[in-house]
């Protein structure tokens, strides 16, 4: 009965792990669309820059085992020197 009962009502925050896998070009515009139109909070973990550069505000990251606000970009770079530096 309670599994039913928070199905009924509206969420206030969204988790989406890798939301645009699978999805035609024209589908993602519309996840992007239906996320900016969403009222709540979201948490997306996604590799789409396109979707994320549309949809969120706030950038936040692990590194050295701390969350640390950034932007996509920063993010981006250290992401690939670290992978350079791994080999």
């Amino acid at each position: 009965v309670a599994l039913a009962a928070i199905t009924f009502r509206q969420p206030h925050i969204l988790v989406l792990d890798e939301p645009s896998n699978h999805l035609d070009l024209q589908t993602v515009e519309a996840l992007g669309k239906a996320l900016l139109e969403f009222e709540g909070g979201i948490v997306i973990a996604s590799h789409d820059r396109r979707l994320l550069q549309e949809v969120c505000k706030d950038f936040y990251a692990v590194h050295q085992q701390k969350l640390q606000k950034t932007n996509l970009a920063d993010f981006v770079k250290t992401v690939k020197s670290a992978s350079k530096i791994r080999g």
